[in-house]
């Protein structure tokens, strides 16, 4: 008798530990790729940004519900330091050979992660892109994510290969590639040397 009221007990047991580890499982693994494609599938980023917003409830086309919440992790609601912007981020880094910190400590500088940031000179987005040089970086809205940090980079990129070194790269991303190597402003050595802590804190090196 004693052994079949353990026997039960155990069973029982067993249940319990079953339907704990069941209820805490995590939901099946999402590729990112797959969330790209459907987010820019809507081709808005704004208005997914501004209408999740806050919520728990994401609800993103073609994105299985036990998965929303990875979802939004991955692009709507992280904040800065958590990563809001780093697949965009990533991907420009990627495709321009550039250092994926040095680029989200640049944005902090710039923008400080918001994409409708409107300087007093007409900078524009993540990045502050100048409304002179959307053309030629293919800019058509510069408060789209995307296009902001591709356009940024592509321009980075233009003054990294020119002058040859960070310290020059920003000056020229500061204060215009006409000013390098004339004397350099203040707002401009202030502006570098924040890059430069927003990088260490980043990836924990200095930039060289």
């Amino acid at each position: 008798m004693k052994i079949k009221i353990a026997l039960i007990f155990f069973l029982f047991l067993l249940a319990i530990i079953q339907i704990i580890f069941l209820s805490k499982r995590a939901p099946a693994e999402i590729k990112k790729e797959e969330i790209t494609a459907k987010i820019k599938e809507a081709d808005d980023w704004r208005k997914y940004a501004l209408e999740y917003n806050g919520k728990v409830d994401v609800k993103i086309p073609g994105i299985k519900k036990q998965n929303q919440i990875k979802a939004k992790n991955y692009f709507i609601f992280s904040p800065y330091m958590n990563g809001r912007y780093d697949e965009i981020i990533a991907e420009a880094a990627r495709f321009y050979n550039l250092d994926f910190y040095l680029i989200k400590a640049i944005i902090r500088a710039e923008s400080d992660f918001n994409p409708r940031c409107i300087s007093h000179k007409g900078a524009k987005g993540l990045m502050q892109i100048i409304p002179d040089n959307f053309e030629d970086l293919g800019i058509s809205n510069p408060f789209h994510p995307w296009q902001n940090v591709f356009g940024g980079c592509l321009f980075y990129k233009h003054q990294l290969d020119k002058f040859g070194s960070h310290d020059k790269a920003l000056w020229a991303y500061n204060a215009g590639p006409g000013a390098v190597d004339n004397y350099m402003p203040t707002e401009t050595r202030i502006y570098i040397s924040r890059v430069k802590k927003y990088y260490y804190q980043y990836s924990g090196q200095r930039l060289i």
